[in-house]
């Protein structure tokens, strides 16, 4: 009778633990938003990849551009270069993302890198607030804020595929945030 008794408190331990939450906030790092191999299919990260913790590893990495993102708040930033197929040839996209400390600075940044960057880009509305489409003769870029978050991705590519491809990295990245 005890050993029913003691496995029916053990069980009704068991289970609460079970059904408790976690209390603690996730906590994502910046390299967490980043895609990972194959979450697009066929596509997963070359060797080019860096991360900038402050100011002078951002000036390391993209020197004069550097400016831009510094006086918008910058905190830290990460960039991973992928590989994949696009109507079978080889292909990269870069993706680039920026925490800029707070809402208000991504959407400064944001403005401003369109209005200093881009030549009558397209609106996209399906991710971030508003994300924004250039489209050149060799390459395709998509820039888009959400939360902190200032986001550049490109694709060496101006094919309609590849911008479809594009498109579904912005959506990886911005379910992740």
């Amino acid at each position: 009778m005890k050993a029913i008794g003691l496995m029916i408190i053990l069980l009704s331990i068991g289970f609460n633990a079970c059904d408790k939450k976690s209390t603690a906030p996730e906590t994502l790092t910046i390299e967490d938003l980043l895609v990972k191999d194959n979450e697009i299919s066929g596509w997963s990260k070359t060797g080019e990849f860096w991360l900038a913790g402050s100011s002078t590893d951002l000036y390391t990495y993209i020197d004069g551009a550097a400016d831009l993102y510094n006086i918008h708040g910058f905190v830290e930033a990460v960039s991973q270069t992928y590989e994949g197929p696009i109507e079978g040839i080889t292909s990269w996209i870069t993706i680039n993302i920026f925490d800029q400390g707070s809402q208000d600075n991504a959407e400064a940044l944001f403005l401003q890198y369109i209005d200093e960057n881009m030549s009558n880009p397209e609106l996209w509305q399906e991710v971030g607030e508003g994300a924004r489409i250039q489209r050149y003769d060799l390459a395709t870029q998509i820039v888009f804020k959400k939360s902190k978050y200032f986001i550049y991705l490109e694709v060496g590519s101006s094919l309609e595929k590849a911008l479809d491809i594009l498109k579904s990295f912005a959506r990886n990245i911005e379910l992740k945030i």
